[in-house]
């Protein structure tokens, strides 16, 4: 659904609202998915733009926004567990996501 929102050049600000106001207000559950699902698309995008610069200092903040949205994303799936649900990766493989979760909170750049 993702691709098919951003293939019709939408911001992501206004993709992200509308999961939010789609799928967010339903339930808490549901909202800390729709989170999840904000963090790996924030993921994505960081690591592409990451991958497209040579400037130091803009891969040093890139990589900043990456770590802070891995943990953001570990957050999110921990507090998924706890209400007793599972979180299905969206934009990411599930191998990614594992290994997203299996690192712990880190600070800084990955």
């Amino acid at each position: 659904m993702i691709e098919r929102l951003r293939a019709r050049n939408l911001s992501v600000k206004r993709i992200k609202r509308f999961f939010i106001l789609r799928y967010g207000q339903t339930s808490l559950p549901e909202a800390l998915k729709v989170g999840a699902l904000i963090e790996e698309t924030d993921i994505k995008d960081w690591r592409d733009r990451l991958n497209t610069t040579a400037n130091p200092q803009i891969k040093a903040t890139y990589g900043y926004l990456l770590q802070g949205s891995y943990n953001h994303l570990q957050a999110f799936v921990r507090q998924i567990e706890r209400q007793g649900g599972s979180y299905i990766p969206q934009v990411l493989s599930q191998q990614e996501l594992t290994e997203i979760l299996a690192q712990g909170h880190r600070s800084g750049r990955r």
